[in-house]
């Protein structure tokens, strides 16, 4: 399985915010949210993330507020076994 991050972009007044959900202190803005999804991954070394495959969570997405999941690329996240 694919390692993903979680990203956040909140919209207000024409401006976009996007940061990664474990690391809010660090925010990236743009006019678009795609600007500002492409500075934070440019911030975050761009080279590691696979934006050709990039998912939005629809269920998080209300009026300004969007959520998106990307790829790591070369990085997997090993299962583990559900104790249930």
């Amino acid at each position: 399985m694919r390692a993903l991050a979680h990203i956040i972009v909140e919209q207000q007044d024409g401006h976009s915010a996007a940061w990664f959900s474990g690391t809010p202190q660090f925010a990236c803005g743009g006019q678009w949210p795609a600007d500002a999804i492409r500075r934070l991954l440019d911030g975050f070394g761009g080279a590691g993330f696979d934006g050709e495959e990039i998912i939005a969570i629809e269920d998080a997405t209300r009026d300004g507020h969007l959520e998106f999941l990307i790829p790591h690329l070369n990085r997997w996240r090993i299962p583990v076994a559900s104790v249930n």
